[in-house]
């Protein structure tokens, strides 16, 4: 049986997104999906920001968002609106 994909989306105003923006993830596990914003970013491994907790508590579990309606996601990604952007752009 295959794995099925989980979907989250949350605000961001840090690093070179739109202020106020949201990120859109879609990972296999939650722990997966704290990688993924790290590596997205650049943030070292041992970093804090971005854990399991914060994804829990901040971020939207099984939505992906209106802006993200016509992408379907089929393997593990990252989704933010860059500045000077209005749409969405795939950032891993």
């Amino acid at each position: 049986m295959a794995k099925t994909l989980k979907l989250w989306n949350g605000r961001q105003s840090e690093f070179s997104l739109k202020r106020g923006s949201s990120i859109y993830i879609a990972a296999f596990t939650q722990k997966q999906a704290s990688e993924l914003l790290k590596k997205a970013f650049g943030l070292p491994e041992d970093c804090t920001r971005y854990n399991g907790a914060e994804i829990r508590n901040y971020f939207n579990e099984s939505c992906w968002g209106n802006s993200m309606d016509h992408i379907t996601p089929t393997e593990p990604c990252v989704y933010g609106t860059l500045l000077n952007e209005t749409t969405p752009s795939r950032l891993i």
